[in-house]
């Protein structure tokens, strides 16, 4: 994309028609000395726009649903070795056990929910 923006800025002073007299030298000079000015603070619009998008870019699709999944992951199978090591709290009317599960079942649900939204767009993505 900055070759085409370069080349459709370039391109304009080629396309134009040609005048009837020649310009003197230093109306060549001054175009020559103007043309290198917006080349610099195109060159330099160029510059920010590249470092904001470096600054501000996101991670890939694909890197988020991998993230998202593991921790969906991680999250059930940490609770699952819990339950099986009898980590787990208990109580008599296994209110607290209940509680537990639904704010484990929560937190994957939101992870598995996050990365449903992700996938298009990870599937989209270049290889």
């Amino acid at each position: 994309t900055v070759g085409l923006l370069l080349a459709v800025q370039g391109g304009s002073k080629l396309l134009q028609p040609c005048e009837e007299i020649p310009p003197s030298f230093g109306d060549i000079m001054v175009t020559q000395s103007e043309e290198f000015k917006s080349l610099k603070k195109f060159a330099f619009s160029i510059f920010v726009v590249t470092a904001v998008d470096l600054v501000l870019k996101r991670e890939a699709a694909s890197d988020q649903v991998q993230a998202h999944m593991e921790k969906a992951l991680k999250t059930s199978f940490d609770y699952l070795r819990s339950f099986l090591d009898l980590n787990i709290k208990a109580s008599i009317d296994q209110k607290t056990l209940w509680e537990d599960t639904k704010e484990t079942t929560d937190v994957v649900e939101a992870e598995l929910g996050v990365l449903d939204a992700l996938v298009g767009a990870a599937d989209c993505e270049p290889r």
